[in-house]
C-alpha cells in the first residue's frame, strides 16, 4: 500500500546538493556590481551565461564573452581555471540522502549548468547516477527560471 502521494522528487543541484563558490571572486573582479543580488540578476540575464548554460557555445567562447560582458580583468584561461572550481563540493550527506530516497521515489535533477561543470558532477562525483533522470540546462537547452524550462 502506497503511503505517500509523492511519486517524483525534483532536486536542483547548485546550492541544494552542491556547495557553490565563486560569488566573492566575481564581485572582486566585477567592480560595477552592487552586491550578490546584482551579480545573480546579471548572471541570469547574461548573454554569455545563457548561451553557455544552454549548450549553444563552448567553454572558450563563453570565457571571452563573459569577460567582456562583466569587465573581468583576467585572461580567459585564468577565468576558466577559477570557474571550474565554483561547484566546490557535494554537501555532506547528499549522496546518502539520494540513496535513501531512490528506492521509494523517482528522483530527477534539474540544474542550470554547463558542459564543464557537468563533467565534474558526473565524473568526479558520479552524481548523475544517484538520479533516475537528469535535466541539465546545457543538454535541455533551457534555463531556470524561464517558463519554457
Amino acid at each position: 500500500m502506497k503511503t505517500s502521494s509523492v511519486d517524483v522528487i525534483l532536486f536542483d543541484l547548485g546550492g541544494v546538493l552542491i556547495e557553490l563558490a565563486g560569488v566573492e571572486k566575481m564581485l572582486e573582479w566585477s567592480k560595477g556590481l552592487a552586491g550578490t543580488d546584482d551579480l545573480w540578476r546579471r548572471w541570469l540575464q547574461s548573454h554569455a551565461v545563457r548561451a553557455f548554460e544552454t549548450g549553444r557555445i563552448g567553454t572558450d567562447e563563453f570565457a571571452v564573452r563573459l569577460i567582456e560582458e562583466f569587465g573581468v580583468p583576467v585572461a580567459p584561461a585564468e577565468f576558466l581555471h577559477a570557474f571550474d572550481g565554483w561547484p566546490r563540493a557535494l554537501y555532506p550527506g547528499a549522496k546518502e540522502l539520494l540513496a535513501e530516497l531512490a528506492p521509494h521515489f523517482e528522483l530527477a535533477s534539474v540544474s542550470n549548468t554547463n558542459e564543464m561543470h557537468w563533467q565534474r558532477f558526473t565524473g568526479e562525483w558520479t552524481l548523475d547516477q544517484s538520479f533516475h533522470h537528469n535535466f541539465p540546462s546545457h543538454r535541455v537547452g533551457k534555463l531556470k527560471p524561464d517558463a519554457e524550462y
